[in-house]
């Protein structure tokens, strides 16, 4: 079984309220504009009242996925069509991983990922979504890392634009977010505007913790700590 990250989330403002969970965007080479969705929405009653908290679970491991598009994401909407999505591993700095696979576009898929060999140079702790020519006139694809939370579902986290006959690299970042709101999972949210709120839950993970707690507090702002659990 997979290793999981965990982020315990109560609420003590003292009434219902709706949180969603986003990641922030990897680090890519050879895209254009970064794209992010909602992981999970909820509503959590007050944990004071009610001793409600919500368990949220990723499993800690890496997914490239592609997506069509009919028009440019816009947020609130779901933000895409036909999809695909591979677990993949990263580019480690010594050693060889399968970390490099390849898009087809009619019909759309994404190949079981290869070793990368040694001219396409793929850097230390990314992978790469090779793209094949296509008709950008006709048709427009996004790729980028995806998540696959502990219930199986598997979302396209962020992505950025695909060229054809081109590559894009993707770095991901293991930082996760709560915050107030209700976008459901799949569907386009500004990172931006929503991680840069002077209230904001933040989970770093990137230096291998795993278990997170975070409580929304009457006051109206996030405490985020690791591993520690509510009295």
């Amino acid at each position: 079984m997979s290793e999981l990250i965990t982020i315990t989330l109560i609420n003590n403002s003292g009434t219902p309220r709706d949180f969603y969970f986003f990641q922030e965007p990897a680090k890519y080479t050879g895209g254009a504009e970064i794209y992010s969705n909602s992981l999970l929405h909820c509503q959590i009653a007050s944990y004071s009242s009610q001793g409600t908290s919500y368990q949220f679970q990723l499993e800690l491991q890496y997914h490239a996925g592609v997506q069509s598009f009919k028009n440019t994401p816009e947020v609130g909407k779901p933000s895409g069509y036909y999809s695909a999505i591979q677990q993949i591993d990263l580019t480690p700095a010594d050693g060889v991983a399968a970390s490099v696979a390849t898009m087809t576009a009619q019909p759309l898929g994404l190949s079981l990922p290869v070793i990368p060999d040694a001219s396409q140079n793929v850097q230390p702790g990314a992978f790469r979504i090779v793209v094949p020519q296509f008709d950008s006139s006709l048709e427009t694809y996004y790729g980028g890392s995806a998540v696959s939370l502990s219930d199986g579902t598997v979302v396209l986290s962020n992505f950025s634009t695909l060229t054809p006959n081109s590559y894009l690299d993707c770095q991901p970042v293991l930082t996760f977010y709560v915050a107030l709101g209700s976008y459901e999972s799949g569907q386009v949210m500004n990172f931006t505007t929503s991680s840069s709120a002077a209230s904001v839950g933040v989970c770093d993970a990137t230096k291998g913790d795993t278990d997170f707690y975070i409580e929304y507090t009457s006051s109206g702002n996030f405490v985020s700590s690791i591993k520690r659990r509510p009295h």
